[in-house]
């Protein structure tokens, strides 16, 4: 990295912080907003916290508690990568929300980043696409996301970065590494990055015409994937129901075969994306096409990213579709191909010519900024509003936390209540403890409106005459 774009990394890291500070509330928010956000981030911390429970033969496949029993389940939807990963946070930082968004963030903005070196342009504008990100309202809404969301965007600039380093031949080996290592790692973490891997080694074969090279990619990132589904399908249940429950969930999540009250069309997918885009990035949406198509032709291997979000969009509808955090990838794609497509054409139409470079980049860099700053104008308003029963149950469970730790209980019931996620954020250490120490079971019954814990009284054992 040269120098001039070295320094607007630099500056970028500083308004990124600067961002981060100015609205820490936003980026921090108590898991307290819809429940599709807060639930699922509560959860993400019974994962986690599930991991130091013990007891589960099979390390690759994520567990959370079934907190009536006392007892840790495979839940085989997902790897264990990113939850393994976050319980040593955990263990390190302490069990908060907190530490939840503060993992999620860096793993975003770490992601975010490698994308804007991928995406570079000659004097290093784009990094400053990582901040603008972070202000607009996909920004505040999902990168602060707590699940394994955070984790595929992180690998997408892994993957990201090994296409665009590898793409001057002097590099290619090191491109060629990169890319293998990051296609049998990040599946591990999360299994949607299969076709953002496909796309990678499609881009590489794009720029190096080896086809025993590609075949080896393709060969090695689809092994990567089989070895993880092949992991997840291997549960208590036996390998031939994991393997269906994992089928059952991609039909459901590719709309395909409906298990759950929830369905998105094609029609009405390509307007919400449609929506999102536009809510992000305004009047941006419509030169996307043409700065999309300018990157073709100068041959930027960052041009298969964008085809290949819409891709993964496209085969995930009921996910992508249903879930807001779920449209990062395409909209932060999205925001990076317009910014290098807009420095290129700047750089190709303005800064070129016999004008004096003064002159150059007084015409040059403010009509770069006023461009990229067009989303920010017209940026929606946030997707998430606080929801009161999800706030009054949070205040309920935060009084009661200490009486949790401390009590003889070590399975927990809610009457009236059938949520089972935020009890393993709120019970999870305690549940993980009894399960190391082989405790007997004992019930706790969690009264939410008067904030009340009773344990069930322990049985006299009963006499076998």
């Amino acid at each position: 990295m040269t120098s001039r774009p070295l320094y607007l990394f630099l500056l970028s890291l500083v308004v990124t912080i600067a961002v981060l500070n100015g609205q820490r509330s936003v980026y921090w928010r108590p898991y307290d907003d819809n429940p599709q956000e807060s639930l699922a981030s509560f959860h993400a911390h019974g994962f986690a916290l599930a991991n130091q429970a013990g007891g589960i033969r099979n390390p690759f496949v994520a567990r959370h508690f079934d907190a009536a029993n006392g007892t840790v389940v495979p839940y085989n939807h997902w790897p264990n990568g990113f939850f393994a990963l976050f319980s040593l946070v955990i263990r390190a930082a302490g069990n908060t929300e907190t530490v939840g968004r503060t993992f999620a963030l860096l793993l975003n903005l770490l992601g975010a980043y490698l994308l804007a070196w991928a995406f570079r342009d000659r004097f290093g504008f784009v990094f400053f696409g990582v901040p603008l990100l972070l202000a607009l309202p996909i920004g505040r809404a999902a990168m602060p996301f707590v699940f394994v969301d955070a984790a595929l965007f992180c690998w997408l600039g892994f993957l990201a970065l090994a296409v665009a380093a590898g793409e001057p031949e002097k590099y290619r080996r090191a491109g060629r590494i990169l890319f293998r290592l990051t296609a049998v790692l990040a599946p591990f973490f999360c299994q949607l990055i299969a076709p953002f891997l496909l796309a990678g080694a499609v881009a590489r074969y794009a720029f190096h015409r080896r086809c025993r090279e590609f075949i080896a990619d393709v060969a090695i990132a689809s092994a990567a994937v089989a070895v993880l589904l092949l992991l997840l399908a291997w549960t208590d249940r036996g390998l031939l129901a994991g393997g269906r429950e994992l089928v059952t969930q991609f039909l459901h999540r590719s709309n395909l075969s409906l298990r759950y009250d929830e369905s998105v069309g094609w029609l009405e997918l390509s307007r919400r994306l449609f929506d999102h885009l536009w809510k992000n990035l305004g009047s941006l949406t419509a030169l996307l096409p043409g700065l999309w198509l300018g990157l073709v032709v100068r041959k930027k291997s960052v041009a298969v990213w964008l085809p290949a979000a819409l891709a993964y969009s496209l085969l995930l509808r009921n996910y992508v579709g249903i879930h807001i955090f779920a449209n990062l990838p395409l909209l932060a794609i999205a925001l990076f191909t317009g910014f290098s497509g807009l420095c290129l054409l700047v750089e190709t139409e303005l800064i070129r010519g016999d004008a004096r470079p003064l002159v150059r980049r007084l015409i040059a860099y403010p009509t770069i900024a006023l461009l990229l700053l067009v989303p920010l104008a017209v940026g929606g308003r946030d997707y998430y509003r606080l929801d009161s029963a999800i706030a009054g149950q949070r205040l309920a469970y935060r009084a009661l936390a200490p009486a949790i730790d401390r009590s003889a209980a070590n399975a927990f019931v809610v009457p009236g209540n059938d949520d089972w996620r935020m009890i393993q954020f709120y019970c999870g250490e305690r549940l993980a403890r009894g399960i190391r120490a082989h405790e007997p079971r004992r019930l706790g019954v969690i009264d939410l409106p008067n904030k009340t814990l009773t344990v069930a009284p322990v049985l006299p054992v009963q006499s076998a005459n």
